[in-house]
């Protein structure tokens, strides 16, 4: 069925998705699973574009979730790293080699009961992040969050407790968190991430450090490129977390869209918690820029995408909103890496096949 955008949805964000595939579904509950079985996609086994995941917790484990994180718990949390070693594999912006050319699909926003009201990030493209003003009480602000997570390795040892960032992002089955591969799944060696809790408008002043809630993953979900390879070009995750005071987490702060194999030609605006100094993790900031250049990293798949962006670990998983307007907009990419010789430079995952696999894969699941 087609899906019908509201009058009051901001006239900039009409435009860039007139002509598109615009695509919704009425929403029906998927049956929870442990390893899912994966299927084959566009980008096939080969490339490293197959869904995988986890069930990670039930309610009753999830209601644990506030035990373990004690506030020492918190303030211990590592960043997740995300600076490699090296240079990149660098092709001037436009010069990619590996861009696929599947079919345009975007999935629009959606309000919650918060509403649309919101603002827009007024700040001009710097290689210096700036911090989101406080309260993060309107869209984009309140859709971003900061992630906690306790990470394993594959036969269940423990290795530490770790901070990323994500995104909350509209789906039918409203429960949708997106962030990084590597904020729900450590790669080869590892095992999905546990205790997974993902705070929107995380330290958001006189709101609280969680203003809207603490929401626990039910199911954690990445690529095989990412699980199985430790490939950058499909570091991109999921999370489908449970719900809080009755409600979904769509249906409480609302949800960006999100766009799949579109033009990388964008002005994009990277959110994030920042961990490593010198920032503090406390804060969210935010990154404008336009696409500067590409990276193909080891592995098969698209090039990854680069920006300018000084935005240190922690900040890994935050969306990179497109057509941002009005506070909404629609999400390209994440924070994934950067390389130890250029920290001011920022790298994510091209939203191809591979995502559009996994949001297609996870879209329905809810708790």
């Amino acid at each position: 069925m087609s899906y019908r955008i509201r009058a009051s949805r901001p006239s900039v964000l009409l435009a860039a998705l007139t002509g598109l595939a615009l695509l919704w579904l009425p929403t029906q509950p998927a049956a929870a699973e442990h390893r899912v079985a994966l299927r084959s996609t566009a980008d096939s086994a080969a490339t490293g574009g197959e869904p995988v995941g986890f069930t990670v917790s039930t309610s009753a484990k999830a209601a644990e979730g506030d035990r373990y994180w004690t506030p020492e718990r918190m303030a211990n949390a590592k960043p997740a790293d995300i600076v490699l070693p090296g240079q990149p594999v660098a092709h001037p912006a436009g010069e990619g080699t590996r861009q696929p050319a599947g079919k345009p699909t975007a999935y629009p926003p959606a309000p919650g009961i918060e509403g649309w009201g919101g603002g827009q990030s007024t700040a001009e493209s710097s290689v210096q992040a700036t911090a989101v003003p406080r309260p993060y009480d309107t869209p984009p602000d309140r859709l971003n969050g900061k992630v906690f997570f306790a990470k394993y390795t594959a036969i269940g040892t423990f290795v530490g407790d770790f901070v990323c960032s994500g995104t909350s992002v509209n789906s039918p089955g409203l429960s949708l968190v997106w962030t990084a591969g590597h904020c729900v799944h450590g790669g080869p060696g590892y095992g999905a991430h546990r205790n997974w809790r993902f705070i929107p408008a995380y330290s958001s002043n006189f709101l609280g450090d969680a203003p809207y809630g603490t929401w626990y993953a039910k199911e954690l979900w990445t690529l095989t490129g990412w699980a199985n390879n430790g490939n950058r070009s499909y570091d991109v995750g999921a999370a489908i977390v449970w719900p809080v005071g009755g409600l979904h987490l769509t249906t409480k702060i609302g949800g960006q869209g999100i766009w799949f194999n579109v033009t990388p030609f964008q002005s994009f605006t990277a959110f994030g918690y920042p961990a490593a100094p010198p920032f503090s993790g406390w804060l969210q900031y935010q990154c404008v820029s336009p696409l500067l250049g590409m990276d193909d990293p080891a592995g098969s798949g698209p090039d990854t995408n680069g920006i300018i962006c000084d935005m240190t670990p922690g900040s890994s998983g935050g969306g990179w909103v497109i057509n941002l307007n009005g506070g909404w907009g629609l999400v390209n990419s994440v924070n994934s890496y950067k390389y130890a010789s250029d920290p001011n430079m920022m790298f994510g995952p091209y939203h191809g096949d591979g995502a559009l696999s996994l949001y297609d894969f996870v879209k329905f699941k809810t708790s």
